[in-house]
């Protein structure tokens, strides 16, 4: 686990976000946080429905999914 943590950075994350590489520099430790949890996305999103499932009257199950992803960057010295 240790060598998965030393490369937990904006530059390794700017691969696929570039925005985050433009917005905090390279090379800036981050910790990444992924939640399902109804109250932590509803206070971002305000519409947002509960995670899991239903069926409708014609028997069709409908799934809903919320998945929160937050990105803290460390700090400039």
């Amino acid at each position: 686990m240790k060598g998965y943590v030393s490369q937990m950075t904006t530059s390794k994350i700017g691969i696929m976000m570039p925005a985050i590489l433009e917005e905090f520099g390279k090379d800036r430790k981050v910790d990444v946080m992924f939640t399902t949890s109804h109250s932590l996305i509803s206070e971002k999103l305000k519409d947002a429905r509960v995670s899991g499932f239903q069926m409708d009257r014609n028997g069709n199950f409908r799934f809903a999914v919320n998945v929160g992803l937050e990105i803290a960057v460390e700090k400039e010295m």
